[in-house]
């Protein structure tokens, strides 16, 4: 799938699925709020930009050591090879998405879902910056803790309501400081 496909996708798909998501997400919480405990395993998203994966790798680095966490990382297939060199995630927890083809994405985004519960994450970290797609990923990976940039009153793309904890961007910093906040 080429890129511009994948802009359109994420426009005219990406905002009716984030707002409804949003709403069940709203709903849920009322219904069954979570109770927080210790963060345990941690999946970080980074699907697009081979060179925000290493980039992040200090981030990476500070949560497995500060928080003794198991970390988790969701990636396009084409880009898995980036994640490689730093070594800081094991094989076996990095999550591929085929994007090469519409049906292969939907197939391996509702796996996406179950893949997320079997190994008990609870803690989710939407590295993107503009994506829907990873917004709706948060949102679906049943995390408690779903965390992620957020335009707050700066512009930006609508991605949801989707996250329980918000960073702001801040476009004066490098990018690999504002994954480390």
């Amino acid at each position: 799938m080429n890129v511009d496909t994948m802009r359109a996708i994420d426009k005219w798909a990406g905002i009716p699925l984030t707002f409804l998501l949003t709403l069940v997400n709203r709903l849920i919480a009322l219904v069954r709020p979570t109770r927080p405990r210790p963060i345990q395993r941690i999946l970080f998203i980074e699907l697009s930009e081979m060179g925000s994966t290493i980039l992040v790798d200090p981030a990476l680095q500070k949560a497995k050591r500060e928080l003794g966490a198991e970390l988790f990382f969701l990636i396009f297939e084409k880009n898995k090879g980036s994640l490689g060199l730093t070594a800081t995630i094991a094989p076996e927890n990095i999550r591929t998405l085929r994007e090469n083809n519409l049906f292969l994405l939907v197939l391996d985004t509702v796996t996406f879902f179950f893949w997320c519960r079997k190994r008990g994450i609870d803690t989710v970290v939407d590295l993107e910056l503009f994506s829907r797609f990873t917004a709706l990923l948060t949102g679906i990976s049943g995390c408690c803790r779903r965390v992620g940039f957020y335009s707050f009153h700066n512009e930006g793309l609508y991605r949801g309501e989707l996250l329980t904890h918000r960073i702001a961007y801040n476009p004066h910093i490098h990018i690999a400081k504002n994954f480390i906040a």
